[in-house]
């Protein structure tokens, strides 16, 4: 999958030991080399440029538009360099409001080799076992071929595959997966936070001992780690939580250090924010399908630069946009503020979403672990939670038998139809 992996991983794994005025320099070749090309030879910078009459002898990353994926949609074939055509892969991503975005990459070597790299300083290397939990799309109809192919992915890899549609359709489903994980031995979990949290509140609810693993790390991406979920699942596996930041179209944009401190690939992708907290990457890396200045949906806080590693931290990821709670009286709160007076008290709890249908209602949706919620701890909710929102929103509880994941098999803690 990755031929060209060695060579790339060696110059990959250097960066660990440059200083950073040398990452620095580093970067800085890197973006004017691909400014320059992206200008002369993808249809898409060209035209802007010339509509708008940029010189092209002394480019800036600020000349460059921020894009959106509507900006892209449409037109994706503009953004493929000339002569390129037959060596992009194309590829989607539904996105967290699960509109499809497509688009191309011609570049996974240097990505991957990132990946490994944050992976090391915990331990974790190439062909360790591993307990991948994702989500495997479980409307497809699944031939005896397809099944062949998805045990020869799990031999190759040396990884058994957890699915997460699987595991919440029900407790004896995690049961099962729990034991077959304890079996097989991995080196560490990959995968879906909300899945991982759901096998370590079964281990823990049914007193399974899982210290037998010994797990290097629970590797988490796609979804953002809470503390309430951390909690646990270091707790259960007895390892610690490598929470990963990336996408699709960038691969790992930063991943933790050994004290925990999340550090941006600055050799592979170039961050900005802008007034609103709104991230905007440009991966360093893709010539075939250059992203430049791209908004991804996420709010993001950039931190000083690491004391041992020549890489700038995040001070946290705040999460979708899209994962908001909008305010009647303006403005809106990011996920992480109104889910605390419920997380709190995720004992009572097997799974829990926050749900907005319109500007003035909020649904709380919350599947029991066993029997009621005490009325002290409803009325304790609602009143840290009026305390954050406001008294104008209406709200009330649910108690459905199971909150539905994604087509990706994703949890999505807080949903809203306000636009």
């Amino acid at each position: 999958m990755h031929p060209a992996i060695n060579s790339t991983w060696q110059k990959v794994n250097a960066i660990e030991a440059m200083s950073r005025i040398e990452c620095m320099e580093l970067q800085k070749d890197k973006l004017c080399r691909l400014l320059s090309f992206a200008a002369s030879q993808v249809p898409f910078y060209r035209d802007w440029f010339a509509a708008h009459n940029v010189a092209l002898d002394s480019l800036s990353i600020g000349d460059f538009p921020v894009l959106e994926k509507k900006d892209i949609r449409g037109s994706e074939a503009l953004f493929v360099a000339d002569g390129w055509q037959k060596r992009v892969h194309w590829t989607r991503t539904s996105g967290s409001t699960g509109e499809p975005f497509r688009f191309a990459r011609s570049e996974y070597d240097y990505a991957y080799a990132s990946l490994w790299r944050g992976l090391a300083r915990w331990g974790v290397r190439p062909g360790d076992k591993r307990a991948l939990v994702k989500g495997v799309d479980e409307t497809a109809i699944v031939s005896k071929w397809t099944c062949i192919k998805r045990k020869l992915y799990e031999w190759i890899n040396r990884c058994i595959v957890v699915d997460a549609h699987f595991l919440a359709k029900s407790d004896r489903n995690v049961e099962h997966e729990l034991y077959r994980i304890l079996k097989y031995k991995p080196d560490y979990f990959h995968g879906y936070v909300s899945s991982i949290y759901l096998l370590a509140c079964y281990a823990e609810s049914h007193n399974l001992d899982c210290s037998q693993l010994r797990l290097k790390a629970v590797v988490t991406e796609s979804e953002k780690c809470h503390s309430f979920q951390r909690e646990v699942i270091e707790r259960v596996f007895h390892a610690p939580v490598v929470e990963n930041y990336g996408s699709v179209e960038f691969g790992m944009i930063a991943q933790p250090a050994h004290d925990g401190r999340l550090c941006i690939n600055e050799d592979h992708v170039y961050v900005e924010t802008n007034s609103a907290g709104e991230a905007i990457f440009t991966n360093l890396d893709e010539y075939g399908f250059p992203l430049i200045r791209f908004k991804n949906g996420d709010k993001i806080a950039i931190g000083d630069v690491h004391t041992v590693l020549p890489y700038r931290t995040f001070l946290g990821i705040e999460g979708r946009i899209t994962e908001t709670i909008k305010l009647p009286q303006g403005g809106e709160l990011q996920g992480y503020v109104v889910m605390y007076p419920i997380s709190k008290h995720s004992r009572w709890m097997k799974a829990y979403q926050i749900y907005q249908p319109s500007i003035d209602e909020m649904i709380i949706r919350i599947v029991l672990l066993s029997g009621d919620i005490p009325d002290t701890i409803v009325k304790q909710m609602i009143s840290e939670m009026r305390a954050i929102v406001g008294s104008v929103i209406k709200i009330r509880f649910e108690y459905p038998a199971e909150i539905p994941l994604t087509s990706r098999g994703k949890r999505l803690f807080i949903c809203s139809d306000v636009k």
